[in-house]
């Protein structure tokens, strides 16, 4: 004898242990088989429908899915998915404690490398200014010390001249001075220096200039050249790109707004800012007065 429940739909047989479970309950005979109400069943089977005890047509056979269920369903694959695979963020790798070799420094270093200047662009000589030559103020410096005022290698550019100078190829702006300028001033006898200042500015093209501030009034270092009394010469081994120890008067091109590279220096007489000349500024003679030019040094060159 089969065994059905009905459901809204239709019967739907069910097996020997869930019909064992109904056994005690009352059911109602109907032409051979028993039919127990549908709702009965969810009870004792937790609640599961008469679809999940196998189908709903009277017939005994399995539900159809309807035409939506069909459309959203996707077929089976017969190759298994995969999970998406986890990601996990990485910190970056730890900087190696040792220095990496390089065969040549980086395009934008600069290097440690004298430049000298070699070639005059104009000279404008100022009042009671020209003695010596234009040539002497190109390449390195010729100093004599402390006390000398070397007048043999120098360039007078007379009260309110100025001269303009192109280096052999571009300086740069490195770490300390960047730029140094000789002139042939001498430590007197007093103590003091006997000094002709100078206006220095620098430019990349020759046509737009950058100025260092020149504060003659002031004590030195006041931002103007003709100060530092001159060390280095070819002929006794102190480098001319020595800050410490060749003399002249240093000039850093962070202490501009733009900071370079440039090719150009421009020097400019200021003696007659003074605002006490001495006898040694007024009697300089007819072509000696104002800023006597010895070299200019840049420190930094293009690797």
């Amino acid at each position: 004898m089969a065994f059905f429940c009905f459901c809204p739909t239709g019967g739907t047989p069910i097996d020997s242990r869930t019909f064992s479970l109904l056994r005690p309950l009352k059911a109602k005979a109907h032409s051979g088989r028993l039919f127990i109400p549908c709702t009965l069943v969810l009870l004792l089977v937790g609640s599961v429908g008469c679809s999940a005890l196998g189908g709903s047509d009277s017939g005994g056979g399995r539900q159809e899915p309807s035409s939506s269920e069909k459309k959203t369903s996707s077929p089976k694959s017969k190759y298994p998915s995969s999970p998406r695979p986890h990601v996990t963020a990485t910190a970056p790798a730890a900087r190696s404690p040792f220095p990496v070799e390089q065969t040549s420094p980086a395009p934008y270093l600069p290097t440690r490398k004298p430049v000298f200047a070699d070639a005059v662009v104009d000279f404008s000589v100022g009042t009671q200014g020209g003695f010596g030559e234009t040539i002497l103020t190109l390449g390195a410096p010729r100093g004599c010390g402390i006390g000398c005022g070397n007048a043999t290698s120098v360039l007078s550019l007379g009260w309110g001249g100025a001269i303009s100078l192109k280096l052999a190829t571009l300086i740069f702006d490195g770490p300390g001075p960047d730029l140094l300028v000789f002139e042939n001033p001498f430590v007197r006898i007093s103590g003091d220096v006997f000094s002709e200042p100078g206006e220095v500015s620098v430019s990349a093209d020759g046509l737009e200039w950058v100025t260092f501030p020149c504060r003659v009034g002031d004590t030195a270092p006041n931002g103007c050249a003709g100060y530092g009394p001159v060390f280095s010469d070819p002929e006794n081994g102190v480098p001319p790109d020595d800050t410490e120890r060749a003399g002249g008067d240093a000039f850093d091109f962070a202490t501009l707004p733009v900071q370079g590279p440039f090719r150009y220096v421009r020097v400019k007489d200021k003696t007659s800012d003074l605002a006490a000349p001495t006898r040694f500024h007024r009697e300089c003679g007819p072509t000696r007065c104002g800023f006597d030019l010895d070299a200019v040094v840049g420190i930094y060159s293009a690797p």
